[in-house]
């Protein structure tokens, strides 16, 4: 067994926001489910950020995947307006 880490609590985690998000946008609104998925994605980098080493996937730097959460995090909150916008015929 080894190491006791918070690698499968944490992707329960991220399991349940993603079913969260989606049960979201089917039965309320896209854009709070867009909205939803962003604060998710601002949690993960505060996790990345304070949690150790040996409890996070450490394939790239700290500071790269904070930065990319972060981005895409504001990207979505952003975007959350025209969620259902449709294209003019």
């Amino acid at each position: 067994m080894g190491v006791k880490t918070l690698r499968r609590p944490f992707a329960l985690g991220i399991l349940l926001l993603l079913a969260g998000v989606v049960a979201l946008g089917w039965y309320a609104d896209v854009q709070i489910a867009v909205l939803t998925l962003a604060g998710g994605l601002v949690l993960l980098a505060i996790a990345r950020v304070f949690l150790p080493p040996k409890h996070t996937l450490n394939g790239r730097g700290r500071t790269f995947d904070v930065v990319i959460l972060i981005g895409f995090a504001l990207a979505l909150a952003l975007l959350a307006p025209w969620g259902l916008a449709t294209l003019p015929t």
